[in-house]
């Protein structure tokens, strides 16, 4: 059966016997997930923010992983959360995932990343230190990408044709 996450914030709030006493009051935000009719609700992790996805394995096609992204490393979970580990520790702030999802775009620094869901090819596409990339998307095919880039006060929406990473750009704005 299809199964969902949902993020969910458990409050606990302590009374003292005094009513004149303040109340405490506590959250915890955890990863959980569910079958698609709510049903089988398991508590996976606490969840600290990180931006939370369904992937596939890709050494099984047939299951699927929980990706985490903390904006600056990338973690790989069991759907039972366990064998969570970092996958790329030195970025994250995933933008896009492939029509399949067994790739990602990262944006970092300016510069645009794609890699596998499981970490594996990560590559810098754009590598260009003086020209800012953001909201990168994949077009429908994968063969693709669509972006905005920045420079000294001009933006432009520009294309990236992947299998020899030339750069169009389509449309110029102030």
């Amino acid at each position: 059966m299809k199964k969902v996450i949902i993020l969910i914030l458990l409050s606990i709030l302590l009374f003292a016997c005094n009513p004149t006493a303040y109340i405490e009051h506590m959250t915890e935000d955890w990863i959980a997930i569910t079958d698609i009719d709510s049903s089988n609700l398991e508590m996976i992790c606490k969840h600290q923010g990180e931006s939370v996805f369904f992937v596939p394995d890709l050494s099984n096609t047939t299951e699927e992983l929980i990706l985490l992204d903390w904006g600056n490393k990338i973690e790989l979970m069991n759907l039972d959360g366990t064998n969570r580990h970092a996958i790329i520790d030195t970025l994250g702030d995933i933008s896009n995932f492939s029509v399949d999802r067994t790739k990602m775009l990262m944006t970092n620094n300016g510069d645009i990343y794609m890699a596998n869901v499981d970490g594996t090819d990560l590559v810098n596409l754009t590598n260009t230190p003086d020209i800012g990339e953001n909201f990168p998307a994949f077009s429908s095919d994968g063969e693709k990408i669509i972006f905005q880039q920045k420079s000294e006060g001009n933006a432009a929406i520009a294309v990236m044709y992947l299998n020899s990473n030339y750069i169009q750009v389509v449309y110029e704005f102030d």
